[in-house]
């Protein structure tokens, strides 16, 4: 089943990388930094699909120096350390991602022994106490009414909105409204767990309806307030470009969905114009994002683009 984009994505990009009261130049330099972070997590990736884990801390641990408050690279490091037998230093990143304001989500069963272990034992006790004391950080009238929001969005975005039609009970309505307030949430205003909840709601209102209308402009021009300084990760919005160049039959830029089997005959450039989309918008090169699934797959996807052209 295709998803249909109902997306202007001139107007999105007007909105997103040259809104009036940030010069383009800052705007870049988020994305630069937003760049060597997503490099340095794809390469620490990339050496833990090769289960070289001292050289993947090395780089997940750079990481987490670039952008301390988004969670990915002490999630991996868990799963390294506990490779490594290195029980105190999986049970300190455990600490260290929870304090971003996300709850523990690694399937217990790939941490090998850790699981059984009297520190990941302790943590589990503990979660509830840090994760709490994590989100006290943060304005707690703000996050809960994001939370309702949220909570309104998973009772009701299976509903389509009636083209022209204003609906102020709609929650991207009032998403945009909190935006418009409050600033788009961040990890550092609202924890990492609300964040991705927030991203949530922008992916699914752009690819099912409310993408054409003032509020997406409020939404837009908030995320790109946040671009400046790195706040916000900005994978999600290129890869629904990817999405919406496939519906219309063209190929796609960035290569976020080389691996998926959601979109059959999906057209790719050449890996140096992927790069060189990528590279413009803030993202690790190709050859890094897709090695750092396997370097199977990236052979597998070479394969195919050569028998293609």
């Amino acid at each position: 089943m295709k998803i249909v984009l109902k997306i202007s994505m001139l107007s999105l990009y007007l909105c997103l990388f040259n809104s009036g009261n940030k010069s383009f130049a800052q705007i870049e330099k988020g994305r630069q930094k937003y760049r060597t972070y997503s490099t340095y997590y794809f390469k620490g990736c990339g050496e833990m699909s090769r289960e070289d884990y001292l050289k993947a801390i090395l780089y997940f641990d750079s990481a987490s120096v670039v952008c301390p408050y988004f969670h990915k690279p002490y999630y991996e490091n868990i799963f390294c350390y506990a490779r490594l037998n290195n029980y105190q230093a999986a049970y300190d990143n455990c600490v260290k991602m929870t304090m971003t304001g996300i709850r523990f989500p690694i399937a217990h069963d790939v941490l090998g022994g850790f699981k059984d272990s009297d520190l990941f034992k302790k943590f589990l006790k503990e979660e509830d106490s840090i994760y709490n004391s994590a989100m006290r950080r943060y304005d707690a009238q703000y996050c809960n009414r994001l939370a309702q929001i949220i909570n309104l969005r998973e009772s009701t975005c299976q509903l389509r909105p009636i083209k022209g039609e204003k609906d102020t009970s709609s929650y991207f309505h009032q998403f945009a409204l909190l935006c418009k307030q409050n600033d788009f949430p961040t990890p550092n205003t609202v924890g990492v767990g609300l964040y991705r909840d927030a991203i949530g709601i922008c992916e699914n209102s752009m690819m099912y309806g409310y993408s054409d209308s003032e509020d997406w402009q409020i939404v837009l021009a908030g995320f790109n307030k946040e671009v400046e300084s790195c706040q916000v990760e900005l994978d999600f919005i290129y890869m629904l470009e990817d999405v919406y160049l496939y519906e219309q039959g063209k190929p796609v830029k960035y290569g976020f969905w080389a691996t998926s089997k959601m979109f059959p005959d999906m057209k790719f450039p050449s890996i140096s114009e992927m790069n060189k989309n990528r590279r413009e918008a803030g993202f690790a090169d190709f050859e890094l994002y897709l090695g750092s699934m396997g370097e199977e797959k990236l052979d597998k996807f070479m394969k195919e683009q050569k028998t293609e052209h």
